[in-house]
């Protein structure tokens, strides 16, 4: 019964850390320009704040996964200290050293946590680790969500404090649950089915350099669309609405994982699932370029996000079922997918100035994702 609460407990305080952490990549995204006044600096650098999380995860993502499988708890409990300090700190004093900081402490605490993902299933009997992870997951990208959906209104209303105190006050209660259930918690991890040891053995396995990459082609979709969705839609007469759309896509996704992943896993759907989704993402991408109506892109766009979020969540279990190393194996997975991220996202600047060639370009990747799926072999890690 103890180990009950305590592991209740822990993924309590995990979801709370998870989603503070997430919330401040993208606090000020939404309202950069006025943040950059008053903060009497260009707009770019307080555009450069997001960019901290990428590059200081494609660093540390390795070494995090193996930190995470040494011991999970305890290096999520440090980076839930790490997400409280820098979600604190913001209130020492609003300028721009304090901002670098602060996204720099939770930037270093991201690939702990998110690494920590499978590592913490093992705490938990295998029929739960869908549903552990379909929540982890929902904490990861509500946390997004939130910051972009109320970072405007909560702005014009409350100002400066009113962005950075929700991920204060849930960073802190979320450490000290940790702290609590930790304290009480035994562990007893389950065997993998398929065990993998060494450094080597992992990361230039098939499955991670396959599945990375196709968790990266999905992620770098709704990234460049997240980012160049207005600057492409400008050659339209609705560029203006290209932040609503995002906005209901990312909540919409949310929803997504939380009722389609523990359905795929429970049928073992996993692979055939991976491969409608980035069909039916890459059709509507290629029906985008030869149907721009205002319509289409909000069914489509909403709808490739409910059925591409579940992807994470999925991709992170079969990590788990495959790996005996699962926070290694996670890690690479992750950079190998931010690694197609950022390439995308960088490339895609180049064609945001029409929005039939911008969705045309999108379109090339998602092919790739739908031929690497298709070849794929199962009985391969």
């Amino acid at each position: 019964m103890r180990d009950l609460v305590s592991r209740s407990l822990l993924l309590a305080g995990f979801v709370m850390v998870t989603f503070a952490n997430q919330a401040m990549w993208v606090t000020f995204a939404p309202v950069a320009s006025q943040v950059a006044a008053k903060l009497q600096v260009e707009v770019r650098w307080v555009g450069f704040l997001p960019v901290l999380y990428p590059v200081v995860f494609l660093l540390l993502s390795i070494p995090a996964g193996k930190l995470a499988d040494m011991d999970a708890v305890k290096w999520v409990m440090i980076a839930g200290v790490l997400t409280a300090i820098g979600a604190t700190v913001r209130f020492a004093g609003f300028n721009l050293f304090v901002l670098y900081f602060s996204q720099f402490l939770a930037a270093v605490a991201q690939p702990l946590i998110l690494n920590g993902f499978v590592p913490l299933t093992k705490l938990y009997s295998q029929e739960k680790r869908s549903v552990v992870l379909t929540t982890m997951s929902v904490s990861m990208y509500s946390g997004i969500a939130f910051s972009l959906l109320a970072g405007v209104p909560v702005y014009s209303t409350f100002g400066i404090t009113g962005l950075i105190l929700p991920a204060a006050v849930l960073s802190v209660i979320g450490l000290v649950v940790l702290i609590c259930a930790h304290r009480f918690l035994s562990t007893g991890p389950a065997t993998p089915s398929s065990v993998n040891t060494g450094f080597g053995s992992v990361v230039c396995r098939p499955f991670v350099m396959v599945f990375g990459c196709i968790l990266g082609l999905g992620v770098g979709t709704f990234d460049n669309l997240s980012t160049w969705l207005e600057p492409a839609l400008s050659s339209t007469n609705f560029s203006h609405h290209a932040g609503q759309i995002m906005g209901i896509a990312i909540s919409a996704g949310v929803i997504g994982v939380g009722v389609i992943s523990p359905a795929v896993a429970r049928y073992r759907w996993h692979i055939g699932y991976l491969k409608f989704v980035l069909v039916f993402v890459l059709l509507s991408m290629v029906l985008l370029t030869v149907y721009p109506k205002l319509v289409v892109f909000y069914i489509l766009i909403i709808t490739s996000s409910v059925l591409m979020f579940p992807a994470y969540p999925l991709i992170m279990e079969m990590v788990a079922e495959r790996f005996l190393q699962g926070g290694l194996a996670a890690g690479a997975v992750g950079m190998v997918s931010r690694v197609v991220t950022v390439t995308l996202t960088l490339l895609a600047s180049a064609y945001i100035g029409d929005a039939s060639l911008f969705f045309r370009f999108l379109s090339i990747p998602l092919l790739a994702g739908v031929a690497l799926i298709t070849l794929w072999n199962d009985t391969i890690i």
